[in-house]
């Protein structure tokens, strides 16, 4: 994009070349759909008289087991008690175990964020207790929106400022017998991508 003028440049993505000639301040292509075969180069020409910005945006999807953790603005911590609220591992529980997921969420930026929303995914061998009624955060607070769903549970923050925290209790039961997956928990901020954090991804059992 520019501020002034229009843009005149040559941009190349591997085998794909365009000339653009866009009157126009913002101009978007998307150039490499698959770049599973490896690295990919995107060169960008300026034949115009104006300052030309260039932002090159890549998006993926990971392997099942393979999400690693990231923090971009946001600090997010994920943890497992049993009811007494002492820390425990999740990687092999016994059938029948109740037990809660304990997620703090932390602006590490200067300045407030809006609208996040927290998305926790369960094992398929675990199952959501007392979906209705949870004891981490008041059912007055108006920053705060939750749903739950059968395998999982969205929450929503209005917005939080910087150095600001909230805390999120899902109540959990070990209810099938298995190995499954447990996908990474992840906050984002809804309308603006640059701020993000996920936990990592990993496998549990349930015996």
């Amino acid at each position: 994009y520019m501020v002034d003028g229009k843009i005149v440049a040559d941009v190349k993505a591997d085998a794909k070349s365009q000339k653009v000639n866009a009157a126009k301040v913002m101009w978007t292509d998307n150039f490499v759909k698959d770049a599973a075969a490896g690295s990919k180069q995107v060169a960008v020409k300026n034949n115009g008289s104006s300052t030309l910005f260039v932002k090159v945006t890549t998006e993926c999807v990971a392997k099942p087991g393979e999400i690693a953790p990231c923090a971009y603005g946001l600090d997010l911590k994920v943890n497992y008690v049993d009811d007494n609220n002492q820390p425990i591992s999740v990687s092999s529980l016994n059938k029948g175990k109740n037990f809660k997921a304990v997620v703090v969420v932390r602006n590490t930026g200067s300045k407030k964020v809006q609208n996040l929303a927290v998305t926790q995914i369960f094992p398929s061998g675990w199952e959501i207790l007392n979906t209705r009624y949870s004891d981490d955060v008041s059912s007055s607070d108006q920053n705060l929106y939750r749903d739950f769903r059968d395998d999982r549970v969205y929450s929503y923050i209005n917005d939080l400022d910087a150095g600001g925290s909230k805390t999120f209790v899902v109540n959990l039961c070990a209810t099938y017998s298995g190995h499954f997956y447990l996908p990474a928990v992840k906050v984002e901020a809804m309308y603006d991508k640059s701020v993000r954090a996920n936990s990592a991804s990993s496998y549990v059992d349930v015996k």
